[in-house]
């Protein structure tokens, strides 16, 4: 395809993605108003799709070791099952700081109040991870699914992320992390290197672009092929 035909867009997330963006300032506050965390543990968030699929029993054991340091938030999607699964498990072991919700519509604003996101390569939600600049720890329990291919090759090929195929992975990592702090600061580095800042409306127009370009082109062509008969 001519180079000159091909354009990259990106970014075309709901609105309110874009409106309720935190400072600072309003994080911290977040944290501990909305979420009932401390404004300075290290944050992780296990996420889910929407219809739950998650691995956060086999996890939430490695955040417990280190809540000294640690905290975690916590989506169970529409997994009604895991969702009261956690919520016991929560209740057991209250020595970790821990915000628990099932299925939720701003998993933006739980991005932002996060250090890290543990997650499948849902592309949506990688999305919003990279805009936020939050790390991801890629979830690959039982591989990396066919449709999270490219995603996951996209963060790894440039070590911008990280990948986890089981529970010891991930305390590999964030002890890693707590110990050498730099290490998690040129991850994410790395990671902030990846994005890129654009309108999203540009893609709108684009696309409105291209079905003007399609109309007018077949209104020539009939034209011309009335012109022939």
């Amino acid at each position: 395809l001519d180079r000159s035909r091909i354009k990259v867009r990106g970014h075309l997330m709901d609105p309110r993605v874009y409106e309720e963006q935190m400072t600072p300032e309003s994080r911290i506050r977040y944290r501990v108003e909305n979420l009932g965390l401390d404004p300075d543990k290290f944050t992780v968030f296990l996420a889910t799709g929407g219809a739950g699929a998650n691995n956060h029993l086999a996890l939430l054991p490695v955040l417990h070791e280190l809540a000294d340091t640690h905290q975690a938030v916590v989506v169970c999607g529409r997994n009604h099952k895991a969702f009261l699964q956690v919520n016991e498990w929560r209740r057991r072991h209250p020595e970790l700081k821990c915000h628990l919700e099932g299925y939720c519509n701003h998993m933006h604003l739980l991005i932002q109040a996060s250090d890290t996101i543990v997650t499948r390569g849902g592309t949506t939600t990688c999305a919003k991870a990279l805009h936020f600049g939050c790390p991801i720890i890629l979830n690959a329990f039982g591989g990396i699914m066919p449709q999270e291919r490219l995603t996951a090759k996209f963060f790894l090929q440039d070590d911008a992320a990280v990948k986890i195929s089981e529970a010891d992975d991930l305390r590999v990592i964030l002890r890693q992390w707590r110990d050498h702090p730099e290490s998690f600061e040129q991850l994410r580095q790395r990671f902030l290197g990846l994005r890129y800042e654009e309108d999203p409306t540009l893609v709108i127009r684009d696309l409105i672009n291209l079905a003007r370009e399609a109309a007018t082109a077949s209104v020539k062509n009939e034209s011309r092929d009335a012109t022939v008969l």
